[in-house]
């Protein structure tokens, strides 16, 4: 497992411009009123398809998939409902960042949880990753929440990348969390889970995800 990058919330004065030349491990985090992007980025197409939560099938999230985990922080399953009773991973209309829906993760003791997709990437490309998040009375047992990147190449494990949520804890409004990626050569895939809970149990949101191409 890759050492993790820790991330400690700035407010507005405390941004730092994003250039490409910034070294891959570096994280940003903000807690403002909305997305803060670099100039002509928010023009860039987000490769995450329905990254707002606003498109609904049958009462959840489309392309959206639930898992909980075994215990390895690459471990996906597919939520039981039947048989991982007292976790709650829905659709929340009453907490949002923008638009009308989040995602809402809840249990009341430690889980690992999250709602996942696949992306395709392209091997050796610069990458920048956001997501609002928000908290309420989460306790952790250790990380407390994380957001996971696997990158694949025709079914084949290339890199690992993640996002240790450590800040967390108790309870907090919305705040952005920024990444940057350096995909390895050859992928193709990548395999994302937002992880609301990551050995933590309590109630978290997210929202707004973004995922584009820097070069």
């Amino acid at each position: 497992m890759r050492a993790t990058d820790r991330i400690e919330p700035m407010n507005n004065r405390q941004f730092i411009l994003l250039r490409a030349g910034v070294a891959v491990s570096m994280l940003l985090v903000a807690a403002c009123a909305g997305p803060v992007w670099g100039e002509g980025l928010a023009a860039r197409k987000n490769l995450v398809q329905n990254p707002d939560f606003e498109e609904v099938k049958n009462g959840l999230p489309q392309e959206w998939t639930r898992y909980v985990g075994d215990g390895h922080i690459d471990g996906w399953k597919v939520l039981d409902t039947a048989k991982h009773q007292g976790i709650k991973m829905n659709l929340s209309t009453e907490e949002h960042k923008t638009g009308a829906r989040s995602i809402f993760m809840g249990c009341d003791k430690s889980t690992i949880c999250g709602f996942g997709q696949k992306v395709k990437v392209k091997g050796g490309g610069l990458y920048l990753f956001s997501v609002w998040v928000k908290c309420r009375d989460l306790k952790a047992t250790g990380e407390g929440g994380a957001i996971t990147f696997n990158f694949d190449s025709k079914g084949e494990k290339l890199n690992f990348q993640y996002i240790d949520l450590r800040q967390m804890r108790g309870t907090k409004d919305w705040f952005l969390v920024r990444k940057m990626l350096k995909t390895p050569k050859g992928a193709s895939e990548m395999k994302l889970v937002l992880y609301g809970l990551f050995n933590g149990y309590g109630q978290a949101w997210l929202d707004t995800v973004q995922f584009v191409q820097l070069r």
